[in-house]
């Protein structure tokens, strides 16, 4: 094998390995990690097995094959019944550099159905679940979206209005009943965090849970985990507040499952209270070749954050459209944007200016004159102007950043770079305009 071919083949282990470390650390995040190590126990018999099949250098090991440097995965976390998706995020992975991003969608966020998809929902019978209550055909809430699509389009749906509403390609989706979520936290013998405020809200006339949690560092089991990443009446804006809090807790029960080597003592019954409740289009066969990557998961490299928008003054959370586009480009692109520096402009009062009367009104330079002094300006000059007449002032500079605080005093002006124009010995020439009386 030549020098090339065996960097080359080295680069695709490297991203093969990086690839799954992503995937383990989606599946870990949205608790269903146990159950890709139950599968593993049946093709790794001892961790011996499994630490040689770290070091096989086969390629054969794995199929997988990467067509760019980013993979995206949508999460959506459903309610009991899975009936509106009340956690969603887009997790994106940077094959080169292994850096993990999750994207929080909050569940109030306002999406339009396309065109599309309310084409698709007529023709498979579910136009009249098309909403018209916000006043414009297909406008909903995101969660609302997932119960109006119904049981065999909802992962389609929101996956299509995400990649939409973020301008991005998803390549996978996980979707996970919250019902599992507190058998999951109750396996991995539950999770230690601070609770940033006490919590009630009686749930119960929607089938929810009584929240009743004091403010302090706690130990959470799968119940009081469930009370705290569903509360949200208590936060100043109740969707970010609540989203805040579940990133917190992620970030715990990545600590708690990485830091223990009890978390898959018993395997099968974590399993079984998971896995009926996920849908993923990711194979299982896929899970299974990226299992002897967990050592590799690497938590520092995570990191957070939420779509900018309003949800002040509105029963929605309105997206910022360039807010959204400015994250997309640094976070499923890697492109930085650049803050441009804003433009700097002087005080024309410090400069002297020449006054030129341009138009039809006998004695105005002498009138612009009192009236620019009596502002601070320093109106040193006042001649009559003998070329073309103009309706629009034109206040000529012999710089960019000079002259633009002058605008705002005539009817209709605009600056003009042209050094060469101004002739009498000033700084700033000021020609009067047609329109100015």
């Amino acid at each position: 094998m030549s020098d090339r071919e065996n960097k080359a083949y080295k680069n695709r282990r490297r991203r093969k390995k990086l690839i799954g470390r992503f995937i383990l650390t989606v599946f870990v995040i949205v608790f269903i990690f146990s159950a890709i190590f139950v599968l593993a126990a049946t093709a790794f018999k001892s961790q011996l097995e499994k630490q040689e099949a770290l070091n096989s250098e086969d390629e054969s090991d794995i199929e997988t094959t990467v067509s760019d440097d980013r993979i995206n995965i949508a999460v959506f976390g459903t309610d009991e019944g899975s009936i509106h998706s009340d956690v969603i995020f887009v997790v994106s992975f940077d094959t080169e550099t292994g850096d993990t991003y999750f994207v929080s969608v909050p569940r109030d966020t306002q999406v339009f159905m396309s065109d599309s998809i309310m084409l698709d929902m007529q023709n498979n019978g579910r136009g009249d679940f098309i909403p018209t209550k916000y006043g414009t055909t297909g406008e909903c809430k995101i969660t609302e979206l997932y119960a109006y699509a119904g049981e065999e389009k909802n992962n389609e749906y929101q996956v299509q209005t995400l990649e939409n509403l973020l301008n991005v390609d998803i390549d996978h989706y996980v979707a996970i009943d919250l019902t599992a979520f507190k058998e999951i936290v109750d396996a991995v013998g539950g999770v230690d965090m601070y609770v940033p405020m006490d919590m009630y809200w009686d749930m119960s006339d929607t089938g929810g849970p009584i929240i009743d949690l004091k403010e302090g560092q706690q130990h959470l089991d799968g119940d009081k985990a469930e009370q705290l990443v569903r509360f949200r009446k208590g936060y100043a804006q109740q969707d970010l507040g609540r989203i805040e809090t579940q990133h917190n807790f992620m970030l715990a029960l990545i600590g708690k499952i990485f830091d223990s080597e009890n978390v898959v003592s018993d395997l099968t019954s974590v399993a079984n209270a998971v896995y009926k409740y996920v849908k993923t289009d990711i194979s299982l066969i896929d899970m299974l070749g990226y299992v002897k990557y967990a050592s590799l998961v690497d938590i520092t490299k995570i990191s957070m954050e939420t779509i900018p928008g309003d949800g002040e003054n509105s029963n929605m959370f309105i997206p910022d459209k360039e807010g959204i586009a400015e994250l997309s480009d640094r976070v499923f692109r890697g492109i930085i944007h650049e803050e441009e520096e804003p433009e700097t402009t002087s005080d024309s009062k410090q400069y002297s200016i020449e006054v030129s009367n341009g138009g039809n009104i006998i004695g105005y330079a002498a009138k612009t004159q009192e009236r620019l002094n009596s502002l601070g300006y320093n109106v040193t000059l006042i001649t009559t102007w003998y070329g073309v007449q103009q309706d629009t002032t034109i206040i000529y500079v012999s710089e960019e950043g000079i002259g633009e605080d002058l605008v705002s005093l005539f009817t209709d002006a605009r600056v003009v770079v042209d050094p060469a124009a101004i002739d009498g010995g000033t700084d700033i020439k000021i020609v009067i305009g047609l329109k100015e009386n």
